[in-house]
């Protein structure tokens, strides 16, 4: 054992076995043991359920088959079988158990690179037990720890949760907008081609084959090439960048992707879309990808873009038309074929200004969140090395009232 001073706070150095003890789940198989009440863990999430627990409010270790996820919190109660490892003070007046969990969450990358294998990787348990850890040699201290980390936390979880009840809001809002609506038996009947403009490749998918070969790609250029990356959370975000000459682009034009087009996912991840930003440069479409530039007279491009993910009618018919040899895709005909009740333009752009407000309410959101997660990175780092500051609790109570703030106004 080693003992240091940091910041006038005594610091103990042990080795994990030295400090703790390591208790194993136990083997179990669903055939003989499975019931109806408590979930089963082992190295990753819950499997099935068995009628009894043998664990309850702790973390657990992965033991087999190793995911980079190694060490997680499980709340309630549940069985652990032999998959896991949980691990506990051996005296509670030296070091607690919540300053102990958060410890370890803090060294999962470090328990990770204790594994062995290569098509299943497993924790060296040996070295594992010879892991040295630090810890003041205050409780008290160890409490106010945890008690900050605990608070960032869950004020994650908050964030997480605004984020979240948007979504729904936004989802609620349509339904009730454009499906539960009694007014939809007095709407027409169209096909999504007729909601096109009415000009040459209005609706189109992106160069196939020699038309545009992947050495053609570039990480920089005049032009940017768009891919399912793009869409594949259901709102425009870039991602990895690809590009093509200008003069590549004189081949390809007729691809050109314009503000408020919507793009949707026809390989791979199907049926993602979104609405193509006003300010959006100089673009075409891949061969992953249908663009729609749609009849602003009649059709709302949010709105659109919307329907194709979250109408029962329209998710209905696409699940009914996904085609492919090797694995399910659209085409252009199946999107051309989609049916929907068209509503008044004037609700579309209703739906459409808010799903704008949303999203900036949701970028917003995110920016906060990540800010929050690094916040509580550098609240980690720092209280593990014994350096944390009356200034990193000050912008913990900041970012607490900050999101109580916000919290209130979050309904766009």
């Amino acid at each position: 054992m080693n003992q240091a001073k940091s910041n006038q706070i005594n610091i103990i150095s042990k080795k994990l076995d030295e400090a703790c003890v390591i208790d194993f789940g136990t083997r179990v198989v669903q055939k003989r043991d499975g019931g109806a009440i408590y979930p089963v863990y082992g190295g990753g999430g819950a499997t099935f359920k068995m009628d009894t627990h043998n664990r309850e409010n702790c973390l657990i270790v992965s033991r087999f088959a190793m995911s980079k996820q190694c060490v997680r919190f499980v709340k309630g109660k549940f069985f652990l079988n032999d998959s896991g490892l949980t691990v506990k003070p051996k005296k509670k007046n030296e070091l607690a158990q919540e300053y102990l969990d958060y410890l370890l969450l803090s060294l999962n990358d470090t328990i990770y690179s204790l594994s062995r294998g290569t098509a299943q990787r497993n924790l060296n348990v040996s070295k594992f037990r010879t892991l040295e850890i630090n810890y003041p040699d205050s409780v008290e201290y160890q409490l106010h720890i945890a008690n900050i980390l605990s608070k960032a936390e869950n004020l994650i979880a908050q964030r997480k949760e605004s984020i979240c009840l948007l979504d729904e809001f936004l989802k609620s809002t349509f339904l009730e907008m454009f499906y539960a609506n009694p007014e939809t038996v007095n709407w027409d009947e169209m096909r999504v081609e007729e909601l096109a403009e009415k000009k040459k490749s209005s609706m189109r998918t992106g160069p196939f084959g020699s038309s545009l070969l992947h050495r053609e790609f570039t990480e920089a250029g005049d032009v940017k090439v768009l891919g399912i990356d793009n869409v594949v959370t259901n709102r425009f975000t870039w991602k990895r960048i690809r590009c093509i000459t200008n003069e590549k682009f004189k081949e390809l034009k007729r691809y050109r992707v314009y503000p408020n087009d919507v793009l949707i996912s026809i390989m791979a991840t199907l049926g993602r879309t979104a609405v193509v930003p006003k300010d959006i440069p100089l673009c075409i479409n891949s061969k992953h990808l249908a663009a729609i530039t749609l009849n602003r007279e009649i059709a709302n491009s949010y709105f659109v873009a919307y329907a194709f993910h979250s109408h029962p009618f329209i998710v209905r018919q696409m699940s009914n038309n996904v085609k492919g040899a090797i694995m399910d895709g659209l085409n252009l005909t199946i999107i051309r074929r989609i049916k929907l009740k068209l509503p008044p333009v004037e609700l579309q752009n209703k739906f459409g200004d808010l799903f704008e407000k949303t999203e900036s309410l949701k970028v917003q959101y995110q920016q906060s969140l990540q800010e929050l997660e690094n916040l509580y990175g550098s609240l980690s780092q720092k209280a593990f090395k014994g350096e944390l500051s009356l200034k990193e609790e000050e912008l913990l109570i900041a970012a607490e009232a900050d999101l109580n703030y916000t919290g209130s106004k979050a309904k766009p």
